[in-house]
């Protein structure tokens, strides 16, 4: 891995969503030119679609995953020789440790996440730790995923309905989302279904609805998914990576909320759009090992909410 200048390295091992975030906070501070990435393998092709940063590799060999070892593999050194700096997102003192004795240049650390308690956007979060190690920079009010995806007029009609997450916890309840599918076809639209490949699950009942199969697309690769939204009006998701993914590249989001707090979640993107909970308790998706009996905060939402934004 050679480069003719010298840049950053950014390390992130993070899932989709968590990455997603960190991107938007680096790009507001770094020039893609500047950044290379490691992440997570089964990411890689997402960020070569996403063309955000100069290259990016995997974090999941063994000589990199060694770093949380004791006695790391020596030949590690090889990754870090070309780099001005190298930012780690992670909590890891190990990985840190190990960092900063196998590299010559500067290394930072900044925790992935504020503490649960902390009321802050996550990407406004990652964004201040970046301003202590660039102070002075200004800061780019949009990455460049959205400045590309803001320059197109979408009006297909067509809308992306995503009834997962990572947790089943934050899922607004299917039924709804099969509610909000039929109102939007009698309102002129052409609505489609992501389903993930942890969501397999909610295959039979769509079918058992009668939904089209040839409108359900079933564990699409996220290149894939990109492609689907470039064609797309909207994108109707949960707290999920994929609403951070679509909003991150500029489609319009609603993003439905119920334990997870949309203060410190919101994706971001210039779209957004949150439905959350009239209720009076704190979101305890990340302050709890479950919701509250019955998950008040994702029924208490109706979807004529949802449909009231999708024609604001």
């Amino acid at each position: 891995m050679y480069f003719n200048d010298k840049k950053t390295l950014i390390i992130h091992q993070g899932a989709l969503g968590d990455l997603i975030v960190a991107l938007s906070a680096v790009l507001r501070i770094l020039n893609k030119e500047d950044i290379v990435l490691a992440c997570r393998s089964h990411l890689l092709p997402l960020i070569k679609k996403l063309n955000v940063v100069h290259h990016a590799f995997s974090v999941d060999d063994i000589q990199f995953t060694s770093l949380f070892t004791k006695n790391p593999d020596a030949e590690i050194k090889k990754y870090f020789e070309k780099f001005d700096e190298i930012i780690l997102f992670s909590n890891s003192l190990i990985f840190i440790k190990n960092l900063k004795r196998l590299s010559n240049c500067p290394v930072y650390q900044i925790p992935p996440r504020p503490e649960p308690e902390q009321r802050i956007n996550v990407a406004d979060f990652l964004t201040q730790n970046l301003k202590m190690i660039y102070p002075g920079i200004s800061e780019n009010s949009l990455c460049k995923a959205e400045k590309t995806s803001k320059e197109k007029k979408l009006f297909t009609r067509n809308i992306l309905l995503h009834p997962g997450s990572g947790s089943k916890r934050k899922n607004w309840p299917l039924p709804n989302f099969i509610k909000i599918y039929r109102d939007l076809i009698d309102k002129g639209y052409f609505p489609e279904w992501i389903i993930g490949p942890a969501e397999n699950y909610i295959m039979p009942e769509l079918k058992k609805e009668g939904i089209p199969e040839k409108i359900i697309y079933d564990c699409l690769d996220l290149p894939e998914f990109i492609n689907k939204l470039e064609i797309s009006e909207l994108f109707i998701g949960n707290d999920s990576g994929l609403s951070h993914l679509s909003a991150f590249i500029g489609i319009p989001v609603i993003a439905i909320f119920g334990p997870s707090d949309p203060i410190r979640w919101q994706p971001v993107g210039p779209y957004v759009k949150v439905v959350n909970p009239p209720t009076d308790c704190l979101p305890c998706f990340e302050l709890s090992d479950n919701n509250c009996t019955g998950s008040d905060c994702l029924k208490s939402i109706a979807p004529d909410q949802v449909l009231e934004l999708v024609c604001a």
